[in-house]
């Protein structure tokens, strides 16, 4: 009867009658029925947040089994990304009730939850670890926690867990899943150390003990054969690991990726030919596929360092049309700058210089690449890839970790070249260096505004708004 004669007050709008009726129903019934979801709901649908935050925490309380009706109502009426009030609110009141409660494992384990859906992995690491201190949980939680990490990209953290997994004697099938996320962590990191190169080191060797034949040990060979070619410059150790995916039987799209990437070692020692002959096998393979779209353009990149330019343009036309905007984007830039610096010159002289400079640049052959883009301006007086010449520049200064240098190259695109082809470039990578090698944060963030501002079609929007968001602190 207590339900009904709420339920209607709530349905007529009469919320402050519901709520009498239902906390006079608690207390005839000498709290044996609570009518805490009946309370719960009536705090939510008028927007008392905090009341509707401690009604969820009680219910889920007095019957554990209400935890999933609890995080449903928070998602449905907790905005966690732009309300940040409502969001540190609901944490305020976990850590006051697990308090109140003595460390609670349901109240923690909500906690968790809560940090999942901030994206606050460092702290339901923190509250996991408490967890286990408090009562023995199941070590499945940490490899959750570390699978959670690894979707959401946030790597660092996926390793604490395994490693915590690994000091607790849990290490069945994840020496796999914990290498493959080592070396993702290695690759985000802009300026890794030594100790995270050789952990990373040691996780895939230890993983690739076993034979190929499953898809994550697959994945490996490739993660080990960009490891020793980037980090230890080892191309003949790279070329073996893949040559092993190419000799076996795990699937023709990791053996269609294991040849582009030898094609790209070929081509870096010089095998200009032997390169593109891979190129065309997988090109072929993989008719209107991502992977077949790749090999096409490596293939237009050999026509156009080589300066066999038509050819070059007649791929990249084709590759405008790709499904896969990021390939598209590159063919289009390529065949804008093609198309652009053959009108001015039509011998295309500068140009085949420039693009042998390019190709000197792949092959970390760096000061052979800077003599002939500075070789380029005398010879080529009046020609049109001043701003072209400043990227490449840039992108040597970048691999040789020149970041004051990199940071020069970029200011002056946006000086004097902010409508050109790489207009859009400078500003994020501007960005990219402020926030990480040059420690300028506020700088990074008038970049990422600017390129906002100035480039909305750019391919780097979306990326550039998350940052910016962050610094600013919304994220």
């Amino acid at each position: 009867m207590v339900s009904i004669t709420g339920r209607l007050f709530s349905d007529y709008g009469y919320y402050q009658w519901a709520e009498k009726t239902y906390l006079k129903g608690r207390e005839i019934l000498s709290n044996k029925y609570p009518f805490a979801i009946e309370l719960a709901n009536l705090y939510g649908s008028r927007g008392e947040t905090g009341k509707m935050i401690e009604a969820y925490i009680d219910l889920t309380l007095s019957n554990p089994i209400y935890r999933s009706s609890t995080e449903g109502a928070f998602l449905r009426y907790l905005d966690f990304t732009e309300n940040e009030e409502n969001s540190d609110l609901l944490r305020k009141t976990l850590l006051k009730k697990i308090q109140e409660n003595q460390g609670n494992p349901i109240l923690t384990d909500l906690l968790v939850w809560y940090f999942y859906q901030t994206k606050n992995f460092t702290g339901a690491f923190t509250q996991l670890k408490a967890l286990a201190k408090r009562q023995n949980i199941n070590n499945d939680k940490f490899l959750e926690f570390a699978r959670i990490c690894t979707q959401n990209k946030a790597y660092k953290e996926a390793n604490m867990a395994y490693d915590f997994l690994a000091k607790n004697n849990y290490t069945d099938k994840l020496d796999a899943e914990k290498a493959l996320s080592y070396y993702k962590e290695l690759e985000v990191t802009p300026n890794p150390d030594e100790d995270l190169i050789n952990r990373s080191s040691e996780a895939l060797k230890t993983a690739l003990s076993g034979p190929i034949n499953k898809q994550i040990n697959a994945y490996l060979y490739l993660s080990f054969s960009d490891f020793e070619l980037k980090y230890k410059q080892n191309q003949d150790s790279a070329i073996y690991y893949l040559d092993a995916l190419i000799n076996s039987n795990v699937g023709d799209q990791l053996i269609g990726t294991a040849k582009l990437k030898k094609g790209d070692i070929l081509l870096i020692q010089d095998d200009i030919w032997e390169a593109a002959l891979l190129y065309g096998q997988v090109d072929k393979a993989f008719k209107n596929d991502i992977l077949g779209f790749e090999a096409k353009f490596r293939n237009a990149k050999i026509a156009y360092y080589t300066g066999d330019f038509e050819w070059a343009k007649a791929q990249l036309n084709i590759l405008k049309r790709a499904t896969a905007k990021l390939i598209s984007n590159d063919a289009i830039k390529l065949s804008l700058l093609i198309t652009d610096n053959l009108n001015q010159d039509t011998t295309g002289a500068a140009l085949s210089e420039y693009a042998q400079a390019e190709l000197l640049t792949f092959q970390n052959k760096f000061q052979a690449s800077l003599n002939k883009l500075d070789s380029i301006s005398f010879k080529y007086p009046g020609n049109s890839l001043a701003d072209e010449i400043l990227y490449e520049q840039y992108e040597i200064a970048l691999k040789q970790k020149n970041y004051p240098l990199a940071e020069e190259k970029l200011l002056q695109i946006t000086q004097s070249y902010s409508n050109d082809l790489f207009g859009d470039n400078a500003y994020y990578y501007l960005g990219l260096l402020y926030e990480g090698a040059l420690n300028h944060p506020e700088k990074a963030s008038l970049m990422y505004e600017t390129l906002l501002q100035n480039f909305p079609g750019s391919l780097f929007v979306i990326d550039a708004r998350k940052r910016f968001r962050q610094l600013r602190g919304d994220i």
